[in-house]
């Protein structure tokens, strides 16, 4: 995997750039369930078992994660293909998730990325220093990545989870990180990745709940996976510019000057503004979809930014509030400098 300059970082990703990660993330979730399913079968659960006295721990804790599954009137097929589903979205999502750090420098020592040698350099390092079989270190390197990352981020990394109970084995290991490796890094750099991972790792439940819905209805618990989707950039930016950019703006009188300087913005001016504070340090030069208002308000007052808050109810994977940070840290910066 070549490694791009840091400074290649963009907000939203292209309609190619996204085309593309969906074929990877589609090729991934293929490769990833069908190894869960291959050893929850081998394992013999993929039927239920009529002894749970008789297993050991580990397969009576496999048989509890596929219960839960399992709930309301389902089957126990229907919970062995749910629990694969969410078994293979939580290793892609871990996988998609360190990758996108890696690219950051946020890991020491890439978990995600293999040398000529078979190996990842986190792998090499417990094969050296802890004397680890090579298949034994590139899996235990990657638990060691989750379990540090865990303390700061556990609903993705908690190592004590049902759905961490089932890991890749070592080939599928290697061809999920060789998928990652055939998008650019500065992919991986984008604000918007990881909500479109999730997007099109659920590309196929959509599909599904679709037909059903057009051949007999959703039932209940079908309602809220078939209304979620991901918010797209230009959507967050405008929507973000015209609540909290504008709150700042007409704090501070500056509103209809700016909003009249991006009437003439092209569309393409409009998404590619620059996305570092010193690049782009005033609200003015970042809010750059704002709309004129129908009618203006009184201002809000504030005295202090610290006063400001944010609420999105319905946050998913948060991606209005990652951009509201943006906003928040201009504001921030203008305000107590």
């Amino acid at each position: 995997m070549e490694r791009d300059s840091l400074s290649q970082q963009k907000a939203q990703l292209d309609k190619a750039e996204r085309e593309h990660l969906e074929d990877i993330v589609t090729e991934m979730r293929d490769r990833v369930e069908d190894n869960v399913r291959f050893q929850l079968t081998q394992q013999g659960l993929d039927d239920e078992p009529d002894d749970t006295d008789a297993l050991d721990e580990e397969t009576s804790s496999l048989v509890e994660a596929i219960e839960l599954e399992a709930v309301d009137g389902h089957s126990w097929d229907d919970g062995f293909e749910q629990y694969i589903t969410s078994v293979g979205y939580t290793i892609v999502n871990r996988l998609a998730a360190l990758r996108c750090m890696e690219v950051r420098n946020f890991i020491d020592e890439e978990v995600t990325v293999f040398k000529e040698n078979g190996l990842t350099p986190a792998a090499e390092t417990l094969v050296h220093e802890e004397f680890l079989l090579e298949d034994e270190a590139i899996i235990e390197a990657y638990h060691n990545a989750c379990d540090r990352l865990a303390g700061e981020i556990e609903i993705l990394f908690d190592g004590d989870s049902a759905y961490s109970q089932v890991d890749p084995d070592d080939d599928t290991f290697e061809e999920l990180c060789e998928m990652l490796d055939s998008v650019p890094d500065e992919v991986w750099r984008a604000d918007d990745v990881l909500g479109w991972v999730y997007e099109y790792y659920n590309v196929k439940l959509l599909d599904d709940l679709r037909r059903k819905g057009d051949r007999e209805g959703l039932d209940p618990e079908d309602v809220p996976p078939a209304n979620q989707f991901y918010t797209p950039h230009w959507v967050v930016r405008m929507l973000t510019d015209n609540s909290l950019g504008k709150l700042y703006l007409e704090h501070t009188g500056e509103l209809q000057d700016v909003v009249e300087s991006q009437e003439a913005f092209s569309p393409d001016e409009r998404k590619n503004r620059p996305l570092s504070p010193d690049e782009s340090p005033d609200i003015a030069d970042f809010c750059t979809y704002l709309v004129p208002s129908e009618e203006e308000g009184e201002p809000t007052d504030f005295e202090h930014p610290e006063e400001l808050r944010v609420i999105d109810p319905a946050c998913g994977s948060g991606h209005f509030l990652l951009y509201a940070f943006d906003v928040l840290e201009r504001i921030w910066r203008a305000e107590t400098d």
